[in-house]
């Protein structure tokens, strides 16, 4: 059961995601839909899949919005979004509204849905959305379904979804730095990948990037980027965790 969530950790998450999600473009060009791109580099590593994120924002307008205004939206919006077993939670404080749906949509995976309105001094009054789905489970064939079920609600308010997509999961072996080498080298020939920033520290390493294997893109840093690898050292299970999202990973 997904958890009922502070309003300090949604207008943080809200921050982060609005700083480095800018809108998806999309061309006519030939080009695979990068939630197949992510999965082909994840199968690739040859790791075991442990779950998936789908994670979506939008500013829904520029209001501030009444409780009842937000239980109407978020029950309309829930018609396409579906959770199971729906629990609700709010919170009303004079300058900020928040109202919650959360549940499931299977035993393993668990769905948030929470409109915010604020009206801070100082600031624009300003209505979002977020929208979670976490899986937890081997079995990610369903993927691009639940992508497009976050899709198509989160497009009723807005024509520019900001959607990021992540597979996590796990190698059985704790990768030196030759073995990480060699698996990135795999992965730019595979994504013809052009290379935005690499982070290194001690038992992790961040690769970003952009793949003409797209044409799906969000600008960070003004430049193309749609995919994110991360290796990371798993010490108290000798495995090395792998994650690989899009545009970049995406987590709370």
């Amino acid at each position: 059961m997904v958890k009922k969530v502070g309003v300090s950790v949604f207008v943080l998450l809200l921050c982060i995601m609005s700083l480095s999600m800018l809108p998806v473009n999309r061309t006519m060009a030939e080009s695979a839909p990068m939630s197949d791109i992510v999965k082909q580099t994840f199968d690739l590593t040859g790791a075991t899949a442990e779950g998936y994120g789908v994670y979506a924002f939008s500013e829904i307008n520029r209001t501030f919005l009444s409780m009842n205004k937000l239980e109407e939206m978020a029950a309309s919006l829930n018609r396409t979004l579906s959770i199971r077993n729906p629990q609700t939670y709010r919170v009303q404080d004079g300058s900020q509204n928040l109202y919650q749906i959360y549940g499931v949509w299977a035993p393993d995976t668990k769905v948030s849905l929470v409109i915010t309105s604020t009206n801070f001094t100082g600031h624009q009054p300003q209505t979002t959305l977020v929208i979670r789905v976490e899986k937890s489970s081997q079995d990610i064939a369903d993927l691009p379904d639940s992508i497009q079920t976050v899709r198509d609600t989160v497009s009723q308010t807005s024509k520019t979804p900001q959607i990021s997509t992540c597979i996590n999961g796990f190698s059985n072996d704790r990768m030196d730095s030759m073995g990480r080498n060699d698996l990135f080298s795999k992965i730019f020939r595979f994504l013809k990948l052009e290379e935005r920033e690499t982070i290194r520290s001690d038992g992790m390493t961040i690769i970003s990037g952009y793949s003409p294997r797209s044409q799906e893109y969000s600008l960070v840093g003004g430049k193309k980027t749609n995919i994110q690898i991360i290796l990371r050292d798993d010490a108290s299970k000798r495995k090395t965790q792998i994650i690989v999202g899009t545009p970049i990973v995406s987590t709370e």
